[in-house]
């Protein structure tokens, strides 16, 4: 009985083991699991590099989803996230510049505007001086073989569907607005005598009427930035805006003094609505730097061997060294940046 008894105890104690061993094998194993999740999350918000199929010296134009480039005389597609929509088209000339958004792809020359795929080539009496694309409309603006400028807008079949003639006024800028809106924004300087008015109207294509008009005695205008729920307008004296970005709620501008080198940089925040609410970080960090921006409202500072992202406050969230020596840069999106190494043309994307 004392042996059977001391035999069961023992298979017991063997077992309380086991059963140990087992909650512990299982504990490294969720250890294990949630380290690799949390590994996952850090890697998801490191920024990653992607090197492009064209060079510093090549014709191409980044669209939001991807970029259009040209080798020789053909037109090429890079879709970023779906190879097969990768796409290539041979061209008559290799004058075209190019432009575009996701929805919409576009070539145009001295006097003359292409909608890619579409059989409409655009001859225009006159010089194009600036083509911008919104997702479904582009505009470009002529300057007449009379001297006289005009204002014609384009749909995604490629057929005129606006046009605005400038006599007594000046076009300062114009664009669109963001995602499938149809809204085309115009700036435009008007002089009477000697007082000046810059006029901001906001013209609906799809509905054909004026949808908004801001004027703004006495002062030019410089940048317009057009966000979901308000207008910005650049009028700050003695500054100038190097980059601008409008995410949670607020818009970000990062600003410079005009004429000076090697000062801090200011990113001046406000909120979208009529509420007060103005914040002023500096960037101090400048030696070095080849390009500084705002992108989703933090800045970022490019130097010639590392990228550097700040956060909302100033403070560095994280900075990425690079081999070789980053000898320009540009901002493409709220979350990528465009690198030249050498004669290297890479993608950085912020996570």
């Amino acid at each position: 009985m004392n042996r059977g008894f001391s035999s069961k105890k023992r298979r017991r104690k063997a077992g309380g083991r086991a059963l140990l061993l087992v909650l512990l094998a299982l504990f490294v194993l969720a250890g294990a699991v949630l380290a690799l999740v949390f590994g996952l999350r850090g890697c998801r918000r490191a920024a990653s590099k992607r090197t492009l199929p064209f060079g510093a010296d090549a014709n191409f134009c980044y669209t939001g989803d991807g970029f259009l480039y040209l080798s020789g005389n053909v037109l090429n597609y890079l879709n970023l996230e779906e190879e097969g929509k990768n796409r290539s088209f041979p061209l008559d000339s290799t004058e075209f510049k190019l432009a575009g958004t996701e929805q919409l792809k576009v070539v145009y020359s001295a006097s003359s505007l292409q909608v890619v795929e579409t059989p409409f080539d655009n001859v225009f009496d006159g010089i194009v001086k600036k083509v911008d694309c919104g997702n479904k409309y582009v505009g470009a603006f002529i300057e007449n073989e009379d001297g006289t400028h005009s204002l014609r807008v384009f749909n995604s079949a490629g057929s005129q569907c606006y046009r605005k003639d400038f006599t007594d006024r000046v076009l300062l800028d114009f664009g669109f607005e963001g995602g499938d809106s149809s809204v085309l924004w115009i700036s435009e300087l008007v002089t009477t005598g000697s007082a000046i008015t810059t006029t901001i109207t906001t013209y609906d294509l799809n509905r054909e009427s004026t949808t908004g008009v801001i004027s703004v005695q006495g002062q030019v205008a410089k940048k317009v930035f057009v966000t979901k729920k308000s207008i910005f307008r650049i009028q700050c004296r003695g500054y100038e805006c190097l980059s601008a970005s409008a995410s949670g709620g607020r818009m970000y501008m990062l600003l410079t003094r005009s004429g000076a080198e090697g000062i801090p940089l200011d990113v001046l925040s406000m909120r979208e609505d009529t509420t007060a609410d103005e914040n002023v970080i500096a960037i101090t960090d400048i030696a070095d730097t080849v390009g500084c921006f705002v992108c989703g409202g933090r800045a970022v500072n490019v130097k010639n061997n590392a990228v550097t992202v700040y956060t909302a406050k100033g403070a560095v969230a994280e900075s990425t060294a690079f081999d070789g020596t980053i000898t320009g840069a540009e901002k493409l999106s709220e979350n990528s940046l465009l690198l030249i190494l050498g004669g290297e043309v890479m993608l950085f994307t912020i996570k």
